[in-house]
């Protein structure tokens, strides 16, 4: 599965594979909190595990700080779209404040 680094695409892919993962392993957390204490933990487990083996191999081509920010980004893109989509009220100002967020995280990386 992550054999593709060579691929012009894959680190782009392998990111959103951690993060993925990331969103995952959170997800699983909150789930052991909720009741499903082993099933939590089993699905924070498989989240943690990809995210891992993602980012490992992201670390061959890419500085850790580099790493990190762009995971930052793509988690940040990925729960604000997530919660549009399950209808979470829009707040003018929190959405501003990420996109000045994002503005800055991207700067920093390029």
């Amino acid at each position: 599965m992550f054999d593709t680094l060579g691929h012009a695409n894959a680190p782009p892919v392998l990111l959103m594979v951690a993060t993925i993962g990331h969103i995952i392993m959170v997800l699983g957390m909150r789930h052991s909190t909720r009741g499903f204490g082993f099933l939590g933990a089993a699905v924070a487990a498989i989240g943690f595990g990809l995210a891992f083996l993602a980012e490992i191999r992201l670390l061959h081509s890419t500085e850790i700080a580099q790493l990190y920010i762009l995971a930052i980004c793509a988690e940040t893109f990925v729960v604000l779209g997530f919660a549009a989509w399950v209808g979470d009220e829009a707040k003018p100002r929190r959405d501003l404040a990420a996109c000045v967020v994002m503005a800055g995280l991207i700067a920093a990386t390029t």
